[in-house]
């Protein structure tokens, strides 16, 4: 008797955290379906230190925080691959950086495109390969575009 209590109590124990665990899982799911964004563009100057980088948001939700983007950029090779960081007031020394250069200060509504900046002072794109430009949403959705510099 007293193993069969000790043994409910565990399965009882075991399926709320199981019942929490796919509500966790089903929120951020109907967040990312709600989610989207679609790089439109990417476009070098500056002999690969500049990318500017036009960003759609497709989905039904705002996107915020801006900080909480992320944007990561690689060659095609899979040699070399950077964390580009966020940061509002533009580039500082020779940190890989990006931010808003259209539409600052304005929420990322539904339909609204922004072009974003990044300053590639540390590790310039290279006119001999191709990369690959990953951007992904607070709510985890993630839109990838491959692009060749500029010549």
């Amino acid at each position: 008797m007293i193993t069969a209590v000790i043994l409910l109590g565990v399965l009882s124990t075991s399926v709320e955290d199981t019942a929490e665990t796919i509500k966790t899982t089903s929120r951020q799911a109907d967040a990312q379906t709600k989610s989207g964004i679609t790089i439109l563009q990417v476009l070098t100057n500056g002999n690969g230190t500049q990318l500017d980088i036009w960003v759609k948001n497709t989905g039904s939700i705002q996107i915020q925080p801006l900080e909480n983007v992320d944007v990561f950029l690689m060659d095609i090779e899979g040699n070399w691959g950077d964390y580009i960081t966020y940061l509002p007031g533009g580039p500082v020394g020779g940190e890989n950086t990006w931010r808003v250069l259209s539409n600052v200060g304005l929420k990322w509504n539904p339909g609204d495109t922004f072009q974003l900046r990044a300053s590639l002072r540390a590790d310039p794109v290279l006119n001999d390969t191709g990369y690959n430009i990953s951007i992904t949403t607070p709510d985890l959705y993630t839109a990838k575009y491959r692009f060749d510099p500029s010549p």
